[in-house]
Parts: structure tokens; C-alpha cells; sequence
């Protein structure tokens, strides 16, 4: 008989557990047994299905292995084809949402503060407890789509999704939105969003680049903090009469930078531990949202 030259489930469930932290795996996998809304398909009764696809989940999202080659490379100990992949899959990932929403709490301003190390941060930016900025990720171009689509990023030049993150001085992800249009700007984010500041982040210092400056104006009850603008000048001013910003402004600009720097942006090790946000999302938007939560509630484990 042919010897199986497929790669061992035992190994690429050794590798997922690893990347993804056991004790966390352990958590999300006792959520979903409790949990899961939807059944999983396979043409075999097995005790372990549920972490048998939890495994394929993760090996899809943050190892970037994609459905055929998870049926063709791989001795799964179930029987699947690749719809039932696919549909086990979203399954997971729905219900795993559920469990990041339990990972990605607010908090308090106590604890906006925690392991906040204030070494050389200048005095009147000590109080900053909260950072925010938004990330856009990419989806699959469709054939001969318009630019002027609701899905159009032009920060990506390519179709995504935009996401908010409000994070705290540690890193610590207190809050995510999303996904939606990529076409909302940051400033008309902050107006549909402004209640939920003023109820939920009053007297906070919020710190952001320049795209949040509707919320420095206009959201009184909170501190947010910005960059300040170049200032704009007409075209053919001559060099010796543009207006500038003063020696102050650039200080203050370079301070808010410096504090900015410090805390650790999660988006750049988000892509960094799943595979799924390097490339082009194929699958549907409510996807990419449940991966989003979940890698941002594996984020926050890490911090």
C-alpha cells in the first residue's frame, strides 16, 4: 500500500497552538464547545470535531493556509471536502467573535493607566490614557470595480475594510468598530461616534494624528490631543512667504510623536501573526470581521 506523503494534523495542530498561545487555544476551544450556534459538517461523528476545526480555523487565519491545501496536505481525522471546511470555518469564526468581545473591554481609567512607564514623557501629556487610530484591510478586487465604490480604499488603492482602535497606554485593545466603508473619514467616524466618547471617555486625554482634529474642536467632555496642520498656502507662494508652524507648534507636534511611538501599534503585529491580513481577503466581509476580533483578542493576550 502507498505510503500518505500528506503532512500530520498532529504537527500543524502542534504549530497552531503554539502561534495562537495554548492557554489561549484552551479558552476559545471550551467557549466554543459551549457555545457554537451552528453545527459542523463532516461525514463522520468525531469527539474532538470541534478542535479538529478550531485548528483549521487558525491554520487558515494565521498561517494562511488555504481550503484545498488543507483537504490535499494534510491527514485530517475527519472526513471533510472543502464546502464543509468553508462552512465549519465560518462557524467557528462567528462564534469566536463572540469570545473576543469578552477579551476587548473597556475598562477604566485606572487601568487605561496600568504598566503606564512615564520616563522621559513631558508633564502635560502624563495624563494621556487612550490612543486612537484606524486601519483599512484589503479584500479581493472584483472584475472591472469602480473606484467610486462604498468598499474603495484609496489608501490601499484597492477594495478593504476600515476598522477603529482604541487602545490604552500598555497596548491593550479597549475597543474596536468595524468593519465598514473605508469611504468615512476618520473626522465623520468621530461624528457618528461622539456620545459614545463624551459618556464613555469623559475628562480622558485621547491621543491621535491630525484625522482627529473634528474631536479636539468639537468633543469638549474629552481631551483629544493632535498634531497640529501645516498651515496651507496658495500655490506659487514664494518660499520666504509660506507660512509655517512655529518653533512651539513643532515642539508640541514632536512630543505627541514621541509619546505616540512608545505605545506599540497593533496593527503591525496583527499582520505580522495572521497570515489572512497579508494578502487579499477572499471570502465574505462578516469573515474578515470575526478574524479581526479574534486577532485582536489574541493581540490583547499578548500584552
Amino acid at each position: 500500500m502507498a505510503k500518505d506523503l500528506r503532512n500530520s494534523y498532529r504537527l500543524l495542530r502542534r504549530n497552531v497552538r503554539k502561534k495562537f498561545g495554548k492557554h489561549l487555544f484552551k479558552d476559545l476551544h471550551q467557549h466554543l464547545v459551549h457555545y457554537m450556534t451552528a453545527k459542523m459538517w463532516s461525514e463522520d461523528r468525531h469527539k474532538d470535531s470541534v478542535e479538529i476545526c478550531l485548528v483549521l480555523t487558525l491554520a487558515h487565519d494565521m498561517l494562511g493556509i488555504g481550503f484545498n491545501r488543507l483537504t490535499k496536505e494534510y491527514t485530517i481525522p475527519i472526513s471533510q471536502g472543502n464546502s464543509s471546511i468553508v462552512h465549519n470555518i465560518r462557524a467557528i469564526q462567528k462564534t469566536g467573535m463572540q469570545w473576543a468581545t469578552e477579551k476587548i473591554q473597556l475598562g477604566s481609567h485606572r487601568e487605561w493607566q496600568r504598566s503606564a512607564n512615564l520616563d522621559g514623557v513631558v508633564k502635560w501629556l502624563q495624563d494621556s490614557g487612550l490612543f486612537i487610530d484606524s486601519v483599512d484591510i484589503r479584500s479581493e478586487r472584483v472584475p472591472h470595480q469602480s473606484k467610486k465604490a462604498d468598499n474603495w480604499s484609496h489608501k490601499l488603492n484597492a477594495p478593504g475594510q476600515r476598522y477603529m482602535v482604541l487602545q490604552d497606554r500598555s497596548g491593550y485593545i479597549r475597543k474596536v468598530w468595524g468593519g465598514y466603508s473605508p469611504k468615512v473619514p476618520d473626522y465623520d467616524f468621530l461624528k457618528v461616534e461622539a456620545q459614545w466618547f463624551r459618556d464613555n471617555c469623559a475628562g480622558e486625554r485621547i491621543l491621535g494624528d491630525c484625522h482627529f482634529g473634528w474631536g479636539e474642536k468639537n468633543i469638549k467632555e474629552c481631551k483629544f490631543t493632535v498634531p497640529k496642520e501645516n498651515p496651507k498656502n496658495k500655490k506659487g507662494t514664494p518660499e520666504n512667504l509660506k507660512r509655517k508652524l512655529t518653533k512651539k507648534d513643532e515642539k508640541r507636534n514632536g512630543e505627541i510623536r514621541n509619546l505616540r511611538a512608545r505605545v506599540e501599534h497593533p496593527f503591525g503585529k496583527l499582520v505580522q501573526g495572521w497570515e489572512c491580513f497579508n494578502k487579499p481577503w477572499a471570502e465574505d466581509e462578516a469573515e474578515m470581521n470575526y478574524a479581526f476580533w479574534i486577532a485582536c483578542a489574541w493581540h490583547n493576550s499578548r500584552c
